[in-house]
Parts: C-alpha cells; structure tokens; sequence
C-alpha cells in the first residue's frame, strides 16, 4: 500500500502580550467585544459595558476614545462589530440597529439603519466587514441575512434565509472579506459558509463539536493577508485557523485566565501583515495578541517612559518595555540630543538640579526589523515634594491630616494650608 502523509498543522501563534483595563485611562473596566485594524494596524475596540470605542496603537499603546450611551449620533447601545475602510473610517453596528460611520479619530460622518425586516434595516446586528471597493457586509443576525451596502449606506443587495440548507443561516453571526472579496459567514449552525461578493454560494466547513474543524457557538471570523481564516470558538476557548476552502491549519487556546488561555473569547482580528492576531479574551476582559513569526517582529513597545515629578538633588530611572526579535539596541535623547552612553533599556539621572525641569525624555528601540521612538517623559524638578496624605482617627468631632514633604539638596521651607474639609490641600 502507498503510504500518504498527512497535512501538518501549521505552528499555532506565540502569546506576545495583552491589553487590558490598565492600558485605559479613567480606571472604567475595559470590557472589549468586537475588534478591527486599520492599514496602519491601529487597534479599534468596542467596549460593551461602556458603550464606547477605544482605540490603541498595534503595540497597545492608548491613543483616544469616543462614544457613550444613547440613540444619538455617535453614542451607541452596546456596539458590536467594527469594521475600517481603506480610507481607515471606521463603522460600528450596535443594538440601536444600525450602522454608524467615523473618521478614524472619531469624528461622526453618519448612519443608516433602523429596526425591521425590509431592505437596509435590521434585527440586532451583530458582524460586519468591508472589502477592496469600501463595500460593508453587514451580519443582521436576527433576520438571518447578510446585507451589503456602499460606503454611504446606500443599500445594494442582501442574500440569507433562516434554515440549514446552503445559504440559509440560524443566525448570522459574524462576516470578514478576502483579498478577492469573497464573504465568509459564521452561522449558528455550527459553521462558516463561503460567498461571492453577489452573495453567491461557494463553500462551507464545520459542525458541531469539538474537534478538529468543529465549533461550539462560534463568534468572530477574520481574514489574513494570505486568505486565511481565523474563527474564534468560545465555547472550546480557543482559535481555529483554517485555509481559504476549510482545511483546517491550527488551533491554540483553552480555558483559563493565563497567558494563550480564554475565557470566553469573542472576536478576532489579524494586521495588514498577517503576523500579528489579536483575539478578544471577552470573560477575561482584555485582548491577548499572538504572532505567527516572533523572529521577525520589529520592536514593539508596551510600557512608555513615564513622565516623573522629583524632588531637587534626587536621583531619577526612565524605563521602556520592549517586545519582539531579540536582541534590541537602545538610544536615550534629550529634547531630541542623544545621550552619550545612554544605551540600556533604562536610563538613570543623578542629583538633578532645577534646570533639568521640564526635559523631555525619549528612547529609540532598533532590532534587524526595524525601530521604534517611544513617547516623551517630562521631567520636573521641585525644591520640594510636598504630598497630602489620607486623614487618619476619623471622628464625629475630628481628625487627624497628615501630610509629608520630600526635600531637595537646599534648605527649603515647606507648609500645610489645612481646609475645612475633607479636600485640604
């Protein structure tokens, strides 16, 4: 008998880092649902719980936000997918039924979409996708459908109907696009079927279960730059990736709250490069980013320099966090001036006078890939660092306000204007 050798599943993708609450300001949880890239692989996120989108850079760099709850233009109930044209404006579905549009900063363009069953409306969409021309595919889950629109919203055709059958959905969940503007839709029969962008039916992979190809309620579906599909499978906490006709490729993930693990992932999005993935972890309430190839990343930075406030005389250490293909080399600036030997991934000041006040601190990571400038870290220099601290022996008839004062190399002189309440300074 001829021997046949098996495909070989690919390597499943390296753990590289996450996003998290932490990398929002405002101390709100982050709670990410759906997410999107754009061709500068900006980072688009849509956090449910606060009805509002963040954006990060690629390495998870906090950029801006906008949004908040409401039927308004540009607030949202609950937005769900995310989608970025070639001109990287952005559009959202939410649970108000239909589509808004943005400019990749955030700024409201327009919308279309109300609740119902006719043309260019919608029963709680969930997905949506937009190919080569700027069409958008929208998954309208609850009218078991598949519409597509122009750029302004102008409706152009719709192809779906509940049932099991070739192009029927359950429900239709989730949808991404391929370089040849092909459709892929996840359906709640424990699949994905394969359109044309008309609609027309090609393919479909999946069922039930979870195996090798199977799924078990599936939610998110992108595309890479080599036409492979990455489905999201939250019910086995894990990724499947599989070749543009459902050959399965790999998978990676399962329960838990560590590093490569799920709880409930939801949604998943893959750079212009396909080398990096990022997949909403949505129980853990973060987005962990995996790579293909670690050997061939550029530097990324996932902890900036911290602007610092000191005292005079103090020492003070500025820090970076790298990650990517080893090994790094490091250049400290000042106000844009190299610093002679500065060349570590942190960088110390002793005894620093007054006049070091308000420099601007950077650091330029290189590797074989490629380089990347941090952000700027102030520095400011105090005579003194005069600090309010906690009241303690709370009383109905008093306290005690505490407070503290870090002094410089000078003699200096420092005081406490005490309020009548509890906001003294």
């Amino acid at each position: 008998l001829a021997l046949v050798t098996p495909l070989r599943a690919d390597n499943p993708p390296a753990y590289l880092f996450e996003i998290d609450s932490s990398a929002v300001p405002g101390g709100a949880i982050f709670n990410p649902g759906f997410v999107a890239l754009d061709s500068e692989n900006n980072v688009y996120a849509g956090d449910g719980n606060n009805d509002r989108i963040v954006k990060f850079g690629g390495g998870g760099t906090y950029l801006t936000q906008w949004g908040s709850q409401g039927t308004n233009n540009g607030q949202f109930e609950s937005p769900e997918g995310i989608a970025v044209d070639s001109s990287n404006n952005v559009y959202v579905v939410d649970f108000n039924n239909r589509v808004e549009k943005f400019t990749s900063s955030g700024n409201y363009l327009t919308q279309w979409g109300s609740q119902g069953t006719n043309n260019g409306q919608f029963e709680y969409p969930e997905g949506i996708a937009v190919d080569s021309s700027n069409n958008v595919y929208v998954a309208d889950t609850d009218n078991h459908r598949v519409e597509k629109f122009d750029s302004n919203g102008n409706y152009l055709t719709q192809w779906g109907s509940y049932g099991s059958g070739n192009g029927q959905f359950y429900i239709s969940l989730g949808v991404a696009v391929d370089k040849s503007n092909n459709v892929y839709v996840l359906d709640g029969n424990s699949r994905v079927e394969k359109f044309d962008s008309s609609g027309n039916y090609l393919t479909q992979w999946g069922s039930y279960g979870s195996g090798n190809g199977q799924f078990y309620t599936p939610r998110g579906i992108a595309v890479d730059s080599s036409n492979n599909v990455y489905v999201v499978d939250p019910g086995n906490h894990r990724v499947e990736k599989f070749t543009s006709s459902g050959t399965y490729l790999a998978q990676w993930g399962s329960g838990g709250s560590g590093n490569g693990q799920f709880e409930f992932p939801w949604a998943v999005a893959v750079d212009s490069s396909g080398n990096f993935i990022y997949v909403v972890d949505n129980g853990n309430f973060r987005i962990q980013v995996f790579v293909n190839n670690l050997n061939i990343v550029a530097p990324i930075i996932t902890n900036q320099p911290a602007s610092q406030t000191i005292p005079f005389g103090a020492n003070v250490t500025f820090s970076v966090g790298v990650i990517g293909a080893a090994p790094f080399a490091y250049q400290w600036s000042s106000n844009n001036i190299a610093v002679p030997g500065a060349t570590n991934a942190t960088f110390t000041l002793t005894n620093v006078s007054v006049s070091e006040s308000g420099s601007a601190y950077s650091v330029l990571v290189t590797n074989s890939f490629g380089g990347k400038l941090s952000g700027n870290a102030l520095l400011t220099v105090l005579p003194a660092l005069v600090t309010t601290q906690p009241a303690s022996g709370l009383s109905a008839t008093g306290a005690v306000l505490n407070g503290s004062v870090t002094v410089g190399l000078d003699e200096t002189v420092a005081w406490f204007e005490w309020g009548t309440d509890t906001n003294y300074g």
